[in-house]
């Protein structure tokens, strides 16, 4: 935890370095001075880093290594004070051995047990000592020694001296008797065997527990400094890492300074060549080499700049009066082509009125003659066939030529029939009358004065030209003609002109729908099954206008011919089928001449429908 906290602290300080203080002492260095100065600071880093790293590892190494020395002293230590203590012993009961001996030997014997005796109260003062140390205090140890001590330094002490009270009340005679050599073992026999003699051979058991708890205690010590040296390792093997780590962190921030500029510079230039934009700079950020190259072509740019600009304004200037002349011939050539569509157009509506007019009065007046003696006929034809079934009834016995005669021409028959015919033709006479009637309404193509009309009766007119296209053929079923006509006023408009809106866009349903029965002309049963509507609805809105819908079922138009179906010459139909002028003429019918709106709604495989909106009064 403590190793952990020392390095945050140190990776803290580090990382709190003023970065703007760094950057301005850096920003006046020259390119060698960084590259110089990098290394040294790296360097710095690596054995600055791997010197902490020992130092820390030796503060966590020092004290284990000092308590397992602490410890062996204590073993060496204790070991000399259990020799000591088996010499002392051992001296004493020798002396009862050599009783029957030489005065010398025992007093030679008996400076030894002196001898040994002193040693034992020094090595037992020192083991004293020791524990007293603060060393001792401060390292974990059980109370072994301590109590062993406490327990055996009187017992020590008394031992000795009756030992050394024994020697001395020895009498001093180079030789005894027998009687007193017998007397003197059995004084000593009986002391080996005193309880001062028994404790003082309890020491020594006492002392080899003590002994093996401080083997313990070494065994402790051992495993301590094992894992103080691995924790050194690591410290020391981690400070190298971060240091290098650093150092590299360091290298690269260098080398960062220096090609970042580079790569600035060399970036603006390529793109200034590249793209040939001139409002770019290069970041002038050092004084270096690199910051005097950057200024050089900062300054090399702006005067390219400058020049490019001036050549660009007279591009420009030149291009611009280019392109006006351009457009203006275009929209000349455009509008000349337009007028030229629209005049040849008009003459054409205008001739084809004319001939239809003449057409209309040529046949209206023999039709008005056939109708008008149609009554008569049929009165005629009633009275003879009355007075034939009078005849027949006043004299039923007839010449047998007129018999033979009535049954060759089946005249039965014919007064049934008779009247069938002459209704037949009435009805007849009057479609042709219909037929004249919207013939004269839509031969007023070239009437060039607004008019105030029922909108609805050229709607029917333009209807009834284009019966003959409605009906059903091999290839598609027939057209179902949808009237949902509102309550309109009469409508201000030029009457001609809003008829042939209304012919170009039925024209133009008419022809989606047949364009897709023959897309499905194979299939002989969707035809039958199949539908087509044009569904024409009139409304009034917003009080003064009025809407014209006409709408089919037909397959829709992509949104990119949408977009350019009011165009001039746009047409999809096959070369010499359509002049691509019929929806461009009428957009400017119903946009220019009423001041209206002609819309075209549409979604592939929606069907499409057209809305007019026009005016209901032009003032």
């Amino acid at each position: 935890m403590q190793k952990n906290r020392l390095y945050k602290n140190l990776f803290d300080a580090f990382i709190q370095i003023d970065e703007s203080l760094l950057l301005k002492i850096i920003h006046n260095f020259t390119i060698g001075q960084k590259i110089r100065y990098g290394y040294i600071l790296s360097l710095s880093i690596a054995v600055l880093g791997t010197v902490c790293g020992l130092i820390v590892g030796d503060f966590y190494q020092k004290p284990a290594r000092q308590q397992k020395d602490d410890a062996q002293y204590e073993l060496r230590l204790l070991h000399r004070l259990q020799t000591s203590i088996l010499q002392t012993r051992t001296s004493q009961q020798q002396v009862i051995a050599l009783i029957t001996y030489k005065r010398e030997l025992l007093q030679h014997q008996y400076a030894d047990f002196s001898r040994y005796a002193l040693e034992l109260k020094r090595l037992w003062s020192e083991v004293e000592t020791h524990i007293n140390s603060e060393s001792y205090k401060n390292e974990k140890h059980n109370e072994g020694i301590p109590n062993f001590l406490k327990t055996h330094s009187k017992i020590k002490e008394e031992y000795i001296h009756q030992v050394q009270k024994l020697m001395q009340a020895i009498p001093a005679k180079s030789s005894f008797k027998p009687e007193d050599i017998e007397s003197l073992q059995e004084i000593l026999v009986k002391f080996s065997s005193s309880s001062i003699a028994l404790n003082f051979d309890l020491i020594d058991d006492d002392l080899n527990h003590v002994i093996n708890a401080s083997y313990q205690d070494e065994k402790q010590a051992e495993t301590a400094l094992s894992d103080a040296e691995t924790i050194r390792f690591k410290i020391v093997a981690t400070s190298i890492l971060l240091s290098i780590i650093l150092a590299g962190i360091v290298a690269h921030y260098t080398s960062y300074l220096l090609t970042v500029p580079i790569l600035a510079v060399t970036d603006v230039a390529r793109q200034t060549t590249e793209e040939l934009n001139f409002n770019l700079l290069a970041p002038v950020t050092t004084k270096d080499e690199i910051g005097v190259l950057a200024s050089s072509l900062n300054s090399l740019i702006q005067r390219l700049a400058q020049y490019t600009h001036k050549l660009e304004l007279a591009r420009e200037t030149l291009e611009t009066r280019v392109d006006e002349r351009t457009q203006e011939l275009m929209q000349a050539l455009n509008s000349l082509k337009q007028t030229q569509s629209h005049l040849i157009q008009t003459e054409k509506m205008s001739a084809l009125g004319q001939m239809v007019a003449g057409v209309a009065h040529e046949i209206n007046n023999p039709v008005n003659f056939i109708y008008a003696n149609i009554s008569y006929i049929n009165n005629y034809t009633n009275d003879l066939l009355s007075l034939i079934k009078l005849y027949q009834q006043r004299y039923p016995q007839t010449d047998p030529a007129i018999l033979k005669l009535t049954e060759d021409i089946d005249l039965d028959y014919i007064s049934d029939d008779l009247p069938k015919i002459a209704n037949s033709m009435k009805v007849g006479a009057q479609r042709i009358q219909e037929i004249v009637l919207s013939l004269r309404n839509f031969s007023r193509l070239d009437e060039a004065e607004m008019k105030s009309v029922n909108i609805h009766e050229g709607i029917e007119s333009t209807l009834l030209i284009l019966q003959h296209r409605l009906k059903s053929k091999p290839e598609f079923t027939e057209i179902e003609i949808i009237k949902e006509y509102g309550s309109l006023p009469v409508i201000e408009c030029y009457v001609g002109q809003l008829n042939q809106v209304f012919m170009n866009i039925l024209m133009n349903s008419i022809d989606a729908l047949e364009s897709q029965g023959q897309r499905c002309s194979i299939d002989r049963d969707k035809i039958a099954t199949n539908t087509n509507t044009i569904n024409i609805r009139t409304q009034i809105v917003e009080q003064d206008w009025v809407r014209i819908s006409i709408k089919d079922n037909g397959i829709g138009i992509r949104e990119d011919v949408r977009s350019k179906i009011f165009d001039p010459f746009f047409t999809t139909k096959q070369v010499g089928e359509g002049t691509g002028l019929g929806l461009a003429v009428s957009y400017q019918i119903v946009v220019e001449k009423h001041k209206g709106y002609l819309r075209c709604i549409s979604e592939l495989g929606q069907g499409t429908e057209f809305q007019i909106e026009i005016p209901i009064s032009q003032k």
